[in-house]
């Protein structure tokens, strides 16, 4: 596997595990650079395989940043940042 794909994983983890506001964005935000990144790198830099679970690991945080949008855990400047953040990683996925 892939280091991208294996720090994605492990971001994602955080993400998932984070027990603060603080936490969570700053997880998010490390998410999103590593997939911008990426974009720096040949197009053949990863194999299909690897695009394919870097994908699914950006739609499990995607769906993280929704669930805690949807608790409204989050003030409205913050909840505004989380939904960028989320449109920037499906730009970073495609």
């Amino acid at each position: 596997m892939d280091l991208f794909v294996t720090r994605a994983a492990s971001i994602a983890h955080d993400v998932e595990a984070a027990d603060s506001s603080r936490a969570f964005r700053s997880a998010v935000k490390d998410f999103e650079h590593l997939l911008s990144r990426v974009t720096h790198y040949p197009s053949d830099f990863l194999t299909d395989a690897d695009a394919h679970a870097l994908a699914a690991i950006a739609d499990i945080v995607v769906h993280r940043i929704e669930n805690r949008l949807d608790a409204h855990a989050d003030r409205g400047r913050v909840q505004l940042e989380l939904a960028g953040q989320i449109a920037q990683v499906r730009r970073d996925v495609e």
